[in-house]
């Protein structure tokens, strides 16, 4: 509590000690105004019901100022809001929600994907601006920073803005807060607050990052989420691993239908497997690839870049 490593952590600590304080006191008021009246108009001290007439100035009392106190903590959270006043040199960096991970693009676009266990590199001591949405076909999120005290959600075709400024360099967590499905506890990502010259030295200059072929293939399966369900090193998750895909042989079973058939993974392979992921499905996966949005150049360089990694 009152850490100090956003701006954002004193006013929100400080809201919750002063309502907690109310609250508190209230319910020790109560609670001792309750046990008084229970022990002096119990039966035995009491034993014929006194007739209490109405009291216009105690009933106005209890009226007016629990209004004023919940009003009054309505201003002094409300005072905390900070959507309208950005500053102009916020660093915006863009965020992606998808099943299951968070994608953040810089201004340069260059681009970092929790699927990939990389990190979200931020300068210390500067406003960071976060413009976030979610795909169109995905589910509602909710970015989480619990040590900035900083919740907001991310809704599929629409943007939410979020904007803090990290006072402390560290490691601090991103939690999704709504759930989202079979791998919502999986959805995390790491912000790594630097100084100003390691996040110069990270990040380069403004100019925009120039990708190609299986490099522009790489980033792309983060963008688009790949990486959520599918790893890079052999290893299994929800579906197969990319090392090696290309040219590997196996067997695969039509949703339609139900007859298996022998499969071969080349360029036809993969692209009917982006583009209708849910028509045939590998044995011993799950039917759980949703369809995504993708042109068809974008196809042929994740095509490039599952060639580059496969010994096939």
């Amino acid at each position: 509590m009152f850490s100090g490593v956003a701006d954002t952590v004193k006013n929100v600590d400080t809201a919750f000690v002063m309502i907690f304080g109310i609250a508190t006191f209230f319910l020790i008021f109560n609670t001792i105004i309750m046990l008084y009246f229970c022990w002096r108009y119990s039966r035995k001290r009491n034993p014929v019901a006194t007739n209490i007439e109405g009291h216009v100035g105690l009933e106005t009392f209890w009226t007016v100022i629990p209004t004023l106190i919940v009003l009054g903590m309505f201003y002094f959270g409300m005072g905390f809001q900070k959507d309208n006043e950005v500053p102009d040199d916020a660093l915006v960096v863009k965020v992606t929600a998808r099943m299951w991970s968070w994608t953040f693009e810089y201004p340069n676009g260059k681009m970092v994907s929790s699927a990939a266990n990389e990190n979200l590199i931020l300068p210390v001591g500067r406003a960071i601006k976060l413009e976030m949405t979610a795909e169109k076909n995905d589910v509602l999120h909710s970015f989480y920073i619990p040590a900035f005290r900083i919740k907001r959600d991310v809704i599929p075709t629409q943007q939410t803005m979020l904007w803090f400024e990290p006072k402390v360099t560290g490691e601090y967590q991103v939690y999704c807060a709504e759930y989202c499905g079979l791998s919502h506890s999986k959805m995390m990502a790491m912000i790594e607050v630097v100084s100003e010259s390691s996040f110069k030295e990270w990040y380069g200059d403004d100019k925009p990052v120039q990708l190609a072929g299986p490099e522009k293939g790489e980033q792309l399966v983060k963008i688009k989420g790949c990486v959520a369900c599918h790893t890079n090193d052999g290893s299994r998750l929800v579906g197969p691993s990319f090392k090696d895909l290309y040219g590997r042989k196996g067997t695969l079973t039509d949703s339609k239908t139900g007859e298996k058939r022998d499969y071969v993974a080349d360029d036809e392979y993969i692209h009917k497997a982006i583009v209708k992921p849910s028509d045939e499905v590998v044995d011993g996966y799950p039917n759980a690839m949703n369809m995504i949005e993708i042109t068809e150049e974008e196809i042929t360089q994740i095509i490039d870049y599952l060639k580059s990694i496969s010994s096939n």
